[in-house]
Formats: C-alpha cells, sequence, structure tokens
C-alpha cells in the first residue's frame, strides 16, 4: 500500500506544469537578520535559472508552460516541489553549522523522492553560514600535514641534528564530506599530474541517449572543464555525460550524472561552470532529466 501511495504520489508531482523551486541564498525569510549566500559562488544566478525553466513549453504551438518556477528560502524546502535548483555550486544555505539543520531538510527531501540539483563543483562541500556571513568546509575527517619545519644543525659537524614541525595545516578529506559519506558518491580529486578543472570531451552511451537525447554537441561545443565529477566508483549513478581521466585510475567519470537516493536523486554538474557551453549543457540537462522521470 505505502509502494502504491508513493507511485500515485510521484505521478501527481510529474503531471505538467511541475513545480521547481530555486534557493535565493537565505534559510528563512526573516531576511534582515541573515546575510545572503554570495551570489559569486553562483555561476548560474537563480534568476537565469527561473528565466530558462519559466520559459520552456510542451511544444512549440500550445504555449503551454512545463514548469512553475519560485525562488525560496532553504527552510521551505518540501516534497511539493518536484526540483530544487541549489545554484550557489559548492556551497549551500545554513543556519547550523554543527546540527546542520538545513541539510538534513536536504536529505530528507531527497529521500522521500525529491530532486536536488547542485550545479558547479564538488556538491555540499561548503555551507554558507548566513548569520556570521561565511562559508565553512564542512567534512568530518582531516589530517595534519607539517607547514613549516625548522632544521636544527649540529654546530660542529653541520648535520642535521633535529627537525621541528613549527605549524601544521589542516587538510580535508573528500571522504569525509557529505556527499561521499552520506550519498555513497567518489569524485575526481587533484593528482599530480593536474590539479583544479580540467579540460574534457564529454561523451554519451546509447543508453543516455535514449535516455536524455544528446547532451554533447550543442552550438558552443562538446569540451567542458571537468571539476570534481563522480566517477565510476560511485555506486549506481546515472549518467548524463561521460568523460575519461586516465590519470589517477580515474577512468571514466561523469561531468553531469544523478545519485539515486532513497526515492528521490541528487542531480550534480561536476564542472567549473564558466562559459555559455557549460552553462547550456546544465540547464539542458535538468530538463532532460526530468523529462526521463516524468516518462517512467
Amino acid at each position: 500500500m505505502v509502494m502504491l501511495l508513493n507511485i500515485i504520489e510521484r505521478s501527481v508531482k510529474f503531471n505538467f506544469p511541475i513545480e521547481i523551486a530555486i534557493l535565493d541564498g537565505y534559510v528563512s525569510e526573516d531576511k534582515d537578520h541573515e546575510i545572503q549566500c554570495s551570489l559569486s559562488y553562483a555561476p548560474i544566478s537563480p534568476q537565469e535559472w527561473k528565466k530558462y525553466l519559466s520559459n520552456l513549453t510542451l511544444t512549440t504551438d500550445s504555449g503551454d508552460k512545463k514548469y512553475t518556477v519560485k525562488e525560496i528560502s532553504a527552510s521551505k524546502i518540501t516534497n511539493r516541489y518536484s526540483l530544487v535548483v541549489n545554484p550557489f555550486g559548492e556551497f549551500y544555505p545554513e543556519i547550523d553549522i554543527e546540527k546542520k539543520v538545513i541539510f538534513s531538510i536536504i536529505e530528507d527531501y531527497i529521500f522521500n523522492g525529491g530532486i536536488f540539483v547542485c550545479a558547479d563543483g564538488f556538491p555540499l562541500f561548503y555551507a554558507w553560514d548566513v548569520t556570521e556571513g561565511k562559508s565553512i568546509p564542512i567534512a568530518e575527517e582531516k589530517i595534519l600535514i607539517p607547514e613549516t619545519i625548522k632544521v636544527e644543525l649540529d654546530k660542529l659537524s653541520g648535520q642535521i641534528r633535529n627537525l621541528i614541525i613549527e605549524q601544521y595545516k589542516h587538510v580535508l578529506l573528500f571522504s569525509g564530506s557529505l556527499f561521499w559519506k552520506v550519498f555513497g558518491a567518489v569524485t575526481t580529486s587533484d593528482t599530480p599530474v593536474h590539479s583544479g578543472p580540467c579540460l574534457v570531451e564529454v561523451y554519451q552511451k546509447n543508453e543516455d541517449l535514449q535516455r536524455f537525447r544528446n547532451l554533447t554537441s550543442t552550438k558552443n561545443g562538446d569540451k567542458v572543464k571537468e571539476f570534481r565529477a563522480i566517477t565510476e566508483k560511485s555506486k549506481n549513478c546515472i549518467p548524463l555525460l561521460r568523460a575519461r581521466r586516465p590519470e589517477a585510475d580515474f577512468g571514466e567519470v561523469y561531468p553531469i550524472a544523478a545519485v539515486p537516493y532513497g526515492d528521490g536523486y541528487l542531480l550534480t554538474c561536476g564542472m567549473k561552470i564558466e562559459d555559455e557551453n557549460e552553462k547550456q549543457k546544465t540547464l539542458l540537462s535538468v530538463d532532460r532529466f526530468i523529462e526521463w522521470l516524468q516518462k517512467r
């Protein structure tokens, strides 16, 4: 009975026009007492998302809207929305860094059938503290690496007598991030060969084309700047776009992919979104993913 009710609820949610929400960078409606998540972290602004999705129609002739779109604060995330866009890249707005109140809302939303979109880089790696107005990395595992080392020499022999570590640097481990620990996703990382975004040529297999149609050869090209894309070590992910990163045994990686979690999905764009090519692929992938779910 519960499964039947879930199927009915999902079918209702995915009747056009489908309700979509875009996070505005605040946690509550009391914006006078919060500092908005910096729009500089949004490679595609909330307004750009809203304009693109609001203008999509079922057919060119009918003019019927595919989506109704509104901007909301993070505390208003509910499963009345079929999809929620977090436009702030690797950041999400948070009211309590220790308790992770907003992350718990996001996690519940996805688990109960929602689609949560993170565009640009490593999903949910930083929390934006709306009270303090600063970003804080959220990773529960870290190591200490010597950063400043003092060398003491023997005055007579000139040989090293002692090494004193004066300062350590905290390095966060990806394995302790929310994306890895909660959603079971594994991403690319910096290597001795390459650090930062990596220009790759994207492709799709037949199964991807059948699900999402062509997302590679948009008018702006078929190369993207991969950055923290999901790797093939991730469990049960659904690729929309693929590429290859042979160094460090990354193998096949997925610059755009969906990670199933409970009854919902975390749709992630592991790219550095800087030009129209990456923007176009990101925006289009959201529409195509909804279409795929709606047909199912």
